[in-house]
């Protein structure tokens, strides 16, 4: 009797310890660096409420030449983006080749976006409003959130267009809208994995009625705590693949690249990155064709001159590329930032 006792008091001990350890594994659970701040993001230290990033020429003897806007972005004291204008200007005009637009962002007490406005291409503003529930998975933004193109917010649940053209709904296995562009119409699917925080898998379909014309698809992978180190991103036209493009991100560190690849069957180009210990570009190296007799280099270098007492950088040299970076001159200039605190 005292030894069935006894072996019953172990039993339960050994039960116990196993429940112990299985509580303590909920509760190792680690934050995601999607609630990290703007600021972070952008690797900017301080309470910075702006900051504007502009290129000057340089002539041959290193004196600064005329004056050009990169982007004026802005921040409320939570260190979240509240403004962000990447032409220079308050009102965009409309540019061929390229999208632009600028964003204001409004928050509530809590700290979540709740409205976007976006004033593309000299058109009118669109505003977007934003609704949350209460699940813990974290859903993409169909815009911008200032220089990032893709980021997460937790909880969200839909997000509408004033004009009723977008409603951009999270179901719990996927968020997923649909829009009419000039090329057809476009429907865009995020999609999660059973047990997953974070959408795995990107598909953007563009039909003109039952014809499919493209698709596009991306793979995501993240580390435990969210950060994105990969996205594998594949177009096919007409069931027959044209580009695939793999880019690849700095482990422990938040959205920044560090290589760059892109197939094009007749044509590969490869960008990498390399960075200081502060985080800061000191690179990049661009080769078309790698290894073929069509080979073509060049590169990209950037020096920093000078910091503001947070350590972030205020003044720099870069040798730029037009070929590594399209929206890039050919040459030497300087490129500056101004903050406010």
């Amino acid at each position: 009797m005292n030894n069935s006792r006894c072996l019953l008091i172990i039993l339960c001990l050994i039960i116990a310890s196993c429940n112990d350890e299985h509580n303590n594994e909920k509760l190792d659970v680690k934050i995601s660096c999607w609630e990290k701040t703007h600021l972070a993001f952008l690797g900017l230290k301080g309470g910075i409420s702006r900051v504007v990033e502009a290129t000057h020429s340089l002539d041959k003897n290193s004196e600064v030449g005329e004056e050009n806007i990169i982007f004026d972005m802005r921040f409320n004291s939570m260190g979240q983006i509240t403004y962000y204008n990447p032409t220079g200007v308050e009102f965009p005009t409309r540019d061929v080749w390229q999208t632009v637009a600028c964003y204001s962002y409004k928050y509530a007490e809590d700290g979540k976006i709740v409205e976007a406005t976006v004033t593309p291409l000299g058109d009118e503003p669109l505003v977007y409003t934003l609704q949350y529930s209460e699940h813990c998975n974290y859903v993409p933004l169909i815009f911008p959130l200032g220089k990032m193109d893709f980021f997460l917010v937790k909880g969200l649940q839909s997000i509408t267009s004033e004009d009723g053209s977008i409603s951009y709904l999270y179901d719990g296995r996927k968020a997923a809208y649909e829009e009419e562009t000039w090329s057809g119409n476009t429907k865009t699917e995020y999609l999660y994995e059973s047990g997953s925080l974070y959408p795995v898998k990107k598909v953007v379909t563009t039909s003109r009625g039952t014809t499919i014309l493209n698709e596009e698809i991306t793979m995501y992978t993240y580390d435990t705590e969210g950060r994105l180190l990969a996205q594998d991103i594949r177009v096919a036209e007409a069931g027959i693949e044209s580009v695939r493009t793999i880019i690849r991100y700095a482990e422990g560190q938040l959205l920044l690249p560090i290589a760059k690849k892109m197939d094009m069957g007749a044509t590969i180009f490869d960008w990498s990155y390399t960075y200081d210990s502060q985080n800061c570009l000191q690179g990049v190296k661009y080769i078309e064709n790698g290894g073929s007799e069509d080979e073509i280099t060049d590169k990209e270098e950037y020096t920093y001159l000078s910091f503001d007492n947070f350590g972030n950088w205020t003044d720099s040299r870069q040798l730029q590329s037009c070929m590594v970076d399209w929206s890039h001159t050919d040459g030497v200039v300087g490129v500056s930032r101004n903050f406010t605190y």
